[in-house]
């Protein structure tokens, strides 16, 4: 099977790839897949939202006709929200005003199931239609602002409040109804549950949304909830599922990491880059994090098809950038389920239709190499660990965000092309960390004493840590500690308060510098030159000897007459690094992460890499060389092994949506095999063609001539 570059390239002047050519032998139904749960091994669903007047002019078979054709393997049809699709029994449940006397969820159900794709309920339980008789008869359903008044959307669509009875009575009715009328493979609620601030009568009645006893009691709220819904479904379909949205990011606290526990499949719905500031592998970042949450569960992560960017959605059209693509292939790479959506049956395939012609190539290309996105695990031996209640109490120093830091770090990471994953922090069992040589902390201010133990366990046993600037410095309630909880891993000891780069007396500002105190593993790179910039904030620490950079007294930056180093170095460690054993440690005593998030210095970048690297040591497991911006992943898969190689040579790749990307040159690829296994062959999946290659051992070795867009090199055992 061969796909034209015409049928994988987008419509007018974006021309957007080069042709994918699958091979017809890996196709979905290889034998080698093990099944178990339908939505296992699923890679690929289609989402069309409804809209109030698709029942007027939306046809259904066209729709499931073309999700069929693009091998979805499930498509969602909306049941539940504002607006009822069917002719609902249910009181105030708006009817559509263009329904008449259509089953218009019937139809879509019909369609879908003989063409035997898989269907997925969208309820949407954070909006319920708003009118004066629902508003007389219901007025607790309704999400109120301080003053009284209900938070609307529309003039017809209002939020609910997750306190009310509107989820204890009106949506487990209506859920009833449906499951009773229609067979779903599984139930998706949209926007829900989330952390809301109501000012209802009833939330006045338990306390200040912002108190911690209000939240608990939205906690219990949820939790009974989700109980309810995931039993009605499962009671009807055992072997369905039901996912709550899961929004992405780092946010939400411990919510994400509570839900998750009981979620069989999760569907994150971030859609796209938060703000046209973020890196285009912002949608790796999401699926990461919802892998490091569900591990070996299934986890989708949803793709908008549409014109959205930060504060402004074009959501009636087409996006026809690269981003929609790029952000399918980061969730491919990075071991998730590709969720493509667009809003509108209508408009969506009757109207603008332009993000039918790349979403259908893709979903194509992999439905026919399956067998080489079914993973088996992620072989990456880099592990960040991230902390979402750190990042949501930590009182970061002036000018950064909560996630800035760890932001740093995976860009760090995918500049230099070294695979990782997530670590959860609620996640530290000797299971889980013994799959990574290295684990980075980039300030995890905010560390329990058990955990502060896991991680020191994890360095007894030879796992290498490295960490920085605040790390440790306070418990997991936030109460600052007197000095590091893992001092004695790092041999560290705290002396003062951070720092701040430009303190008085110094005017306009003085800047941090590190004086190199001679060659060492995380020097390289640095020749003809004694110092490197610093970072922006510093805790200072006693001296220790053999520290590879200590820092030097601030040195102002004007007027040029007077940017000079204002003395020699000092003896306060910029860098710690000792080994114990086969364990490295790297401390850095500054925001050096969150430093290179903001202003890009490349020092401090280059630094954070030689530290990775040299925890790794001889052994990185995967090593990429060649010119262009990648990011790499790497897998053990059904049929053996997939190195992926997405490509971020292109305008707007750091800013903004992703516009074509350069074709890069020849990448030499080096990797280790967790086993003595022997490869039969490479293939190149967007290619579609071996690729020779030579193994000793554990180790194999080949080169791609070329990547375009997103390369994935199969290695077949």
């Amino acid at each position: 099977m061969t796909l034209t570059r015409r049928e994988f390239g987008l419509a007018g002047s974006v021309g957007l790839l080069a042709t994918l050519s699958p091979r017809a032998a890996a196709a979905a139904t290889d034998p080698r897949v093990k099944q178990a749960a339908w939505y296992d091994t699923v890679k690929r669903i289609g989402q069309t939202n409804l809209n109030e007047r698709d029942p007027e002019h939306g046809d259904p078979e066209r729709w499931a006709a073309f999700w069929a054709s693009a091998k979805a393997q499930a498509v969602l049809v909306s049941v539940s929200g504002p607006i009822a699709f069917y002719p609902s029994k249910i009181p105030f449940f708006h009817h559509s005003r263009r329904l008449g006397e259509r089953d218009f969820v019937g139809e879509c159900v019909s369609a879908a199931r003989k063409r035997g794709l898989r269907i997925i309920g969208r309820m949407s339980p954070d909006h319920q239609w708003y009118d004066e008789a629902t508003a007389a008869a219901h007025p607790s359903w309704f999400r109120r602002l301080p003053d009284g008044k209900p938070i609307l959307f529309d003039p017809n669509i209002a939020i609910t409040c997750h306190m009310s009875d509107y989820f204890s009575d009106q949506l487990p009715r209506t859920l009833e109804e449906i499951l009773d009328r229609y067979e779903f493979d599984g139930m998706f609620t949209n926007g829900w549950p989330t952390i809301q601030k109501c000012y209802c009568d009833t939330c006045r009645k338990i306390g200040d949304p912002n108190s911690a006893v209000y939240q608990a009691a939205l906690q219990k709220q949820h939790d009974a909830s989700l109980a309810l819904f995931r039993g009605m479904i499962l009671k009807k379909n055992p072997g369905g599922f039901f996912t709550n949205s899961f929004f992405g990011g780092f946010g939400g606290g411990d919510m994400p990491w509570r839900l998750s526990r009981s979620s069989s499949f999760s569907a994150g719905d971030a859609q796209g880059r938060p703000k046209l500031e973020d890196p285009v592998w912002d949608g790796s970042i999401d699926a990461k994090i919802a892998q490091s949450l569900m591990r070996d569960r299934p986890y989708a992560l949803v793709t908008s098809g549409f014109g959205s960017t930060s504060g402004s959605d074009w959501r009636h059209i087409s996006n026809t950038t690269a981003e929609s693509l790029s952000r399918m292939a980061q969730t491919a790479a990075s071991g998730g389920v590709v969720w493509h959506h667009m809003l509108g049956m209508t408009q969506s395939f009757s109207q603008d239709q332009r993000w039918q012609e790349l979403v259908k190539p893709f979903f194509n290309w992999m439905a026919a190499n399956d067998i080489h996105f079914q993973n088996k695990r992620p072989l990456a031996k880099v592990g960040v660990l991230i902390s979402p209640r750190s990042m949501e109490q930590y009182k970061a120093p002036a000018g950064n965000e909560r996630a800035t830091a760890v932001e740093g770090i995976c860009k760090v990471l995918v500049e230099n092309r070294i695979a990782y994953d997530f670590v959860h922090v609620n996640d530290l069992g000797a299971e889980r960390l013994a799959q990574y040589d290295t684990l980075l902390l980039p300030n995890v201010a905010l560390m329990s004493d058990a955990q502060a133990t896991s991680l020191r366990q994890f360095a007894q046993r030879g796992g290498s840590l490295i960490a920085t600037f605040e790390t440790g410095l306070y418990d997991e309630t936030g109460k600052p500690r007197a000095d590091f909880a893992l001092a004695d891993v790092f041999g560290i000891h705290k002396i003062g308060d951070r720092q701040k780069w430009n303190p008085p007396p110094f005017t306009p500002q003085a800047m941090h510098y590190q004086a190199l105190k001679g060659a060492s593993p995380l020097t390289d790179g640095f020749g003809n030159t004694p110092w490197i910039a610093g970072p922006l904030w510093r805790i200072p620490l006693a001296p220790v000897a053999d520290a590879p950079a200590t820092f030097m007294p601030l040195a102002p930056d004007g007027p040029p007459e007077m940017v000079f180093a204002n003395g020699g170095p000092t003896n306060e460690p910029a860098v710690v690094m000792r080994q114990v054993g086969k364990a490295r440690m790297v401390y850095f005593a500054g925001d050096n992460d969150a430093s290179y998030e903001r202003a890009d210095m490349p020092d401090l970048g280059r630094q954070l890499a030689n530290a990775v690297r040299w925890t790794l040591g001889d052994d990185a497991g995967l090593t990429v060389s060649g010119d262009g911006l990648i990011e790499v992943n790497v897998w053990e898969t059904q049929a053996g092994f997939a190195v992926h190689l997405l490509n971020y040579n292109a305008p707007n790749a750091l800013n903004g949506r992703l516009r074509k990307p350069i074709p890069l040159g020849t990448q030499s690829v080096t990797l280790t095999l967790p086993t003595a296994t022997k490869v039969r062959r490479i293939d190149l999946l967007e290619a579609g063609e071996p690729v020779e290659f030579t193994q000793e051992g554990r180790t194999v070795r080949f080169a791609l001539p070329s990547v375009g867009f997103y390369e994935v090199a199969a290695l077949i055992v």
